[in-house]
């Protein structure tokens, strides 16, 4: 049997009970601005037993949209979403789109482009791709108990 290749293209879940984004902001990093995020994680404590809280820090790595599939040549092919996603692998074009798995779970698939310049066709490129809408975390309840 052929091994699954999963290049360009991944799936996107649900936070699971126990993560969030606890700060977002501004930062500069040696003279160049970046957006950051940090998450909140428990995650099983192995020295000690039981768990532990981590924060993870994420650098922004482009702007996504909803797609206006109205103007889509193909609307029921269209992504949900798309953009550009900047990382230490290159700009790639990015397309989303909201899936439910066999066992009714939401989540949003992901597939990559060439890196950017590389391509020639837009919207969708020929990559069947896009997902959900991302689960949003309110600001408004922000859990102030960080230890720093």
């Amino acid at each position: 049997m052929a091994d699954y290749d999963n290049t360009n293209q991944g799936a996107l879940h649900p936070c699971k009970d126990g993560e969030k984004v606890v700060r977002q902001g501004t930062v500069n990093i040696a003279g160049h601005e970046r957006e950051v995020i940090l998450i909140q994680k428990t995650i099983p404590d192995k020295k000690n037993g039981g768990t532990q809280d981590i924060f993870q820090a994420y650098v922004k790595a482009g702007d996504i949209y909803m797609t206006d599939k109205t103007k889509a040549k193909d609307p029921e092919k269209a992504s949900d979403m798309d953009g550009y996603f900047k990382s230490d692998l290159g700009e790639h074009k990015v397309w989303y789109r909201a899936r439910v798995s066999k066992n009714n779970n939401k989540y949003t698939a992901v597939s990559f482009g060439q890196e950017k310049g590389s391509y020639q066709n837009g919207n969708g490129g020929g990559m069947a791709a896009s997902a959900a809408p991302a689960q949003q975390n309110n600001s408004a309840q922000l859990d102030d108990d960080i230890p720093f």
